[in-house]
C-alpha cells in the first residue's frame, strides 16, 4: 500500500519519507517538516487519530490527510475534529489522492462525499463546492447531503432547475422523507432566483442580499421552531457558467461567500461545464470555496 501511495504522489510531489506505523510518522514529520502528512487510520503502534492529535499538539505546520478504508461520515467528522484537512477513501486512491493533496495545500477542506460536510464545526465547511461527473451523480450527492441534513434536524433549501429539483425530491421521498412535513424542506427555482438577482450579466448585490434574507426569514418563521440549522444546496451560479457567463458566476459566488456565514451552502457544478470553460475557471471557482467534496 505504501508503494502504491508513493507511485501516485511521486509524479507530482516529492515524497520525503514512507514509514510503517503511526509513531514513526510523528517522528518523521517532526524531523523532516513536510508540507503534507498522509496518515492511514489503522496503523500499528499509534493509529491515525493518535498520530494526528500528537502532531497537532506539537504544533506541526504540516497539513494532515487521512487515507482509509473507512469512509463513513462519522469517521470524517472525527478526523476533522482531530485536525485533519483532507480525507480520501482507499477505494479512490488513484483518482482522488493527488487532488486532495493539492486542495489541502491551498488551505481547503477536502472530504470524500458531500454528506460528510454536514455538522462539521470547522467554519470552512460552511461554503463548499462539489463537481459531479454528470446530472445523475449530482442528484446522488445532493440527495446524500440534503438527506443527512434533514436527519440532523436542519432546514434544507434546495435551489436548482426544475429537472434537478424533481429528481432530488424523488430520491428523498424514496428514502422515506416527508418533504411537506413541518416546513423543513423548501425548493426554489434557480432560474427565478437568477431573474431576481441579475442585472444583465452581473449580479446585483443588494438583490442577492434580499434573497438571502428572505430565505433566512422563512427558516426563522418555520412551523418547526426546533430546526437546528439552515442548509442550502443545489445550483445557481452553475447556470450562469452553463450559459458562458463565467464572470457573473464567479461574482455571484464571491458575494454569496461574503454574506453567507450564518448558514451552510453546497454548490454543485457539472464537470462538463468546467471542461468547456477551462482549467483557469476551475481554479477560480476552487479559490472562492473553502471546502471541496469528492
Amino acid at each position: 500500500m505504501r508503494h502504491a501511495i508513493e507511485q501516485v504522489l511521486s509524479s507530482s510531489f516529492d515524497v520525503v519519507a514512507s514509514v510503517a506505523d503511526g509513531r514513526e510518522a510523528v517522528e518523521a514529520a517532526h524531523r523532516l517538516a513536510p508540507d503534507v502528512v498522509v496518515l492511514d487510520i489503522t496503523m500499528p503502534v499509534l493509529d491515525g487519530f493518535g498520530a494526528a492529535r500528537e502532531l497537532v499538539g506539537r504544533g506541526t505546520p504540516a497539513k494532515l490527510l487521512f487515507l482509509s478504508v473507512h469512509d463513513g461520515d462519522e469517521y470524517v467528522a472525527a478526523a476533522v475534529d482531530a485536525g485533519v484537512q483532507g480525507y480520501v477513501a482507499k477505494s479512490r486512491l488513484a483518482t482522488d489522492l493527488e487532488d486532495a493533496v493539492r486542495h489541502v495545500l491551498e488551505g481547503r477542506l477536502r472530504l470524500p462525499t458531500s454528506s460528510s460536510l454536514c455538522g462539521l464545526a470547522d467554519p470552512r465547511a460552511l461554503h463548499a463546492v462539489h463537481f459531479a461527473a454528470n446530472d445523475d451523480a449530482r442528484a446522488h450527492q445532493l440527495h446524500r447531503f440534503a438527506g443527512r441534513a434533514l436527519r440532523r434536524g436542519d432546514t434544507v433549501v434546495a435551489v436548482g432547475r426544475l429537472a434537478l429539483l424533481d429528481r432530488l425530491a424523488a430520491r428523498l421521498t424514496d428514502a422515506g422523507f416527508d418533504l411537506g412535513a413541518r416546513g423543513r424542506y423548501q425548493a426554489l427555482d434557480a432560474e427565478e432566483c437568477l431573474a431576481h438577482v441579475m442585472r444583465g450579466d452581473e449580479p446585483d448585490e443588494a438583490a442577492l442580499l434580499e434573497l438571502m434574507r428572505t430565505i433566512e426569514d422563512a427558516h426563522a418563521a418555520s412551523a418547526e421552531r426546533k430546526a437546528r440549522n439552515l442548509v442550502l444546496c443545489g445550483e445557481v451560479a452553475p447556470l450562469l457558467l452553463q450559459d458562458g457567463n463565467v464572470r457573473g458566476a464567479l461574482a455571484l459566488e464571491r458575494i454569496w461567500h461574503s454574506h453567507s456565514s450564518r448558514f451552510q451552502t453546497l454548490c454543485s457544478y457539472r464537470s462538463a461545464d468546467l471542461e468547456t470553460c477551462g482549467h483557469e475557471t476551475a481554479d477560480q471557482l476552487y479559490a472562492v470555496h473553502q471546502a471541496v467534496s469528492g
